[in-house]
């Protein structure tokens, strides 16, 4: 193979493996990055086989053959990325890539590059423009407190203790999809939310690491969970005074005068949008 129909190739392969890492960037729930991380291997695996059949130029050879077997090891080490997103221990595609691009199978498919463009000085390969730079965790936590969404008119009034991870807690009217209420309360502190209308709310909540607010989700370690009972806010008006529901809830518990409640498990597929 000419060292320009070689190149072709290389182009081909690392355009393709491109926008299969772009997927995965952009993957919004666990499910979408498993299926992103799962097509980036099929990707891998094709372009793994198409440069193993090619007739690399003799000079880059041995170069060539390593970058194939670089490949391949990319695609085997991409599983542990696949179940953790299963396991909901990766949310979102910016933080499987940030995982995808720290690993030591990324490390050796930059050097296998090096080595090919190196491998020739009359003719410098380019390959691998698909692999992302090594990216840390991040680790973005709104203020405590926070309120992404509120109703105005109301006089009830949620106070959300916090004694498990950074959560977002969603109030959603009975028979709804979409919240009245969202607010944002960290590990370990305390949220008081006043002017809440009167109606019947289911509360879900969302926990984990790294709060995305552009995704509305966390990116790793993510949770999401309702309370078994509704919740009703009434305000009541007499001669003399007007009395308003006031509830106080734990985030992993929850108690109300006379009334218990549960935290049981939704399917992120279930959980409010907005």
């Amino acid at each position: 193979m000419a060292p320009r129909q070689f190149q072709a190739l290389l182009d081909r392969a690392d355009r393709a493996l491109a926008r299969r890492v772009e997927r995965l960037r952009a993957a919004g729930t666990p499910e979408a990055v498993t299926r992103a991380v799962t097509q980036l291997q099929s990707e891998l695996d094709e372009q793994h086989l198409a440069l193993l059949q090619a007739d690399a130029p003799v000079a880059v050879a041995p170069a060539a053959l390593r970058v194939v077997d670089a490949l391949s090891a990319l695609s085997a080490a991409l599983e542990d990325t696949a179940d953790a997103a299963r396991s909901q221990e990766l949310c979102l595609g910016l933080a499987a890539r940030a995982r995808m691009s720290r690993d030591d199978t990324v490390l050796e498919a930059r050097r296998a590059v090096r080595a090919l463009s190196e491998a020739d000085p009359a003719h410098a390969y380019e390959f691998g423009s698909f692999l992302p730079s090594p990216t840390k965790d991040k680790g973005r936590r709104p203020a405590n407190g926070t309120v992404f969404k509120a109703a105005p008119g109301g006089r009830g009034q949620l106070t959300m203790d916090n004694d498990g991870a950074d959560a977002v807690v969603s109030l959603v009217r009975r028979g709804s999809t979409s919240s009245v209420v969202r607010f944002f309360v960290r590990d370990g502190r305390t949220v008081t939310v006043r002017g809440i209308p009167d109606g019947t709310y289911q509360v879900f909540g969302a926990v984990g690491a790294d709060y995305d607010p552009a995704r509305k989700a966390f990116s790793r370690d993510c949770d999401f969970w309702k309370f078994d009972k509704t919740m009703k806010f009434t305000t009541t008006y007499t001669s003399t005074s007007v009395v308003s529901s006031s509830w106080k809830i734990g985030v992993t518990t929850a108690l109300a005068p006379g009334q218990g409640l549960d935290r049981v498990p939704v399917p992120r597929s279930r959980f409010p949008r907005d």
